[in-house]
Parts: structure tokens; C-alpha cells; sequence
């Protein structure tokens, strides 16, 4: 069970359920909600959509139940249209690759095994979606600020690179960046 932010691509909360009923997945929806930032009242300073695929689970009282004390809106994705839900399903099709070389020889061994995954998802992995930077980057940090920072970098190894090739004696002109000429 993983609940994820789609601008992201971070998956916030995930468990190992050995049953996927109403109780399960509304206590793990519910400790998924906790990891959301509050105000000093306890309030939620965001209020995410929730979506899902129609599973017993989720049109379940408990997990409805779950959603109205928070104040959310549950969307259910069409049956057999998962492209409405592509977010979610590319990161399990991500994460299911990752687990195809390993052992879960048990359940605790499977949990270690998926937490390992997880952090190598969330922590990690570059993603193409979000510009070459990890999910988290986008979750928690400012992904402009990175991007711009990127960009310098390789500006100045560009820079650097074409001074080595062309072996000059006499070295270019400093690399000036727009700040310093405006």
C-alpha cells in the first residue's frame, strides 16, 4: 500500500499489508495523512485529492470514514481505464522491477527489502519526469533553485571543457553569468 504526491513522484506513506480490507488500508491511509504538514490547530495546510481504483477497500466505509474527518474528496478512476492512475501505476512498475532480483523470504524480510526500495525511490533515483532530480528534491526542496543551479554547473564545465580542447595559450574570457551582467 503506498500513498504518493503526484507533483513529486515521493511516495509519502507505504506499509505491507497482509490484507487489503476497509480497516487495513484506512489505518494506513490515516498514517499517511499524518505525515502531511498541520497548522498550529492540528489542521492540514494542504488538502490533497485522493484517487484510487475502485477496490473493495477503497469505496470501504472505514476508508470513507478516514477521508470525511480530514475533509477530503476521493476520485475513483474508471474501471479498466489505470491510465487515469499512470502516476502510481509507473512508480509500482518501477518499484517491481527493483524487487525482481531480490529474496523475501518473509514478511519482515520483504519489509526491509521494500523500506530499502522505497528510500531508493523517494531519496535516490533521478527521475525524467522532474528533470533529472529525485522525487525527493521535489517534495522538500526547491526544485528551481536546483535546476538553476544545474545549469551553472554545466555552463561553467562547458566553459571548462572547451578551454581544455582547444588548448589555448592564451585562456578565454572569464565565464560571466547573467547576474554579473545585469
Amino acid at each position: 500500500m503506498s500513498f504518493l504526491d503526484e507533483y513529486s513522484r515521493y511516495i509519502v506513506h507505504h506499509e505491507l499489508l497482509t490484507s487489503m480490507d476497509g480497516h487495513s488500508v484506512s489505518t494506513s491511509a490515516q498514517a499517511a495523512l499524518e505525515t502531511l504538514p498541520r497548522d498550529a490547530q492540528g489542521q492540514l495546510l494542504v488538502r490533497p485529492d485522493i484517487r484510487s481504483d475502485n477496490g473493495s477497500a477503497y469505496v470501504s466505509r472505514e476508508f470513507g470514514g478516514v477521508l470525511d474527518e480530514h475533509g477530503l474528496s476521493h476520485r475513483r478512476i474508471k474501471p479498466h481505464r489505470p491510465e487515469e492512475n499512470g502516476v502510481m501505476e509507473r512508480a509500482y512498475r518501477t518499484i517491481g522491477e527493483a524487487l525482481e532480483d531480490e529474496e523475501l523470504g518473509d514478511y519482515l524480510a520483504a519489509a526491509r527489502t521494500i523500506e530499502r526500495i522505497i528510500h531508493w525511490y523517494n531519496e535516490e533515483r533521478l527521475h525524467s519526469a522532474l528533470g533529472f532530480l529525485r522525487p525527493v528534491d521535489y517534495y522538500r526542496g526547491n526544485p528551481a533553485g536546483l535546476h538553476e543551479a544545474r545549469r551553472k554547473k554545466l555552463a561553467a564545465a562547458r566553459h571548462q571543457r572547451r578551454e581544455k580542447n582547444l588548448r589555448l595559450r592564451q585562456p578565454t574570457l572569464p565565464l560571466v553569468s547573467a547576474e554579473t551582467v545585469a
